[in-house]
């Protein structure tokens, strides 16, 4: 029932059946919010390298990562193109992505 409402209204089933938006609750519970977090780190793991090494980048000269946690999978294209710019857009653990993006370079 849930995946079908995404599906149809494309909008996400959780805000439409709990009226409040995922990010809201994780912003009030920094442990749910940490969690969640490393649920994305592990899943970028197991998805970046290929992104990183199928796509090709070239000529972009600045990618932002969208919901991209702590840019894991941006820190991936990065080292891959050291003359291109990131930015991580995901309010709640964005705090983090500079020094971790750092940290993979």
């Amino acid at each position: 029932m849930e995946l079908e409402h995404s599906v149809r209204a494309g909008t996400p089933a959780f805000e439409h059946f709990n009226g409040i938006q995922l990010f809201e609750i994780l912003r009030k519970h920094p442990n749910e919010l940490e969690l969640f977090a490393e649920a994305m780190r592990s899943f970028s793991v197991a998805t970046g390298t290929a992104v990183a090494e199928t796509y090709d980048f070239t000529g972009i000269r600045i990618l932002a990562d969208i919901g991209g946690s702590q840019g894991f999978n941006l820190s991936l294209v990065l080292q891959k193109y050291p003359d291109m710019r990131g930015s991580v857009r995901f309010a709640g653990v964005v705090k983090g992505a500079p020094s971790f993006i750092r940290a993979t370079a």
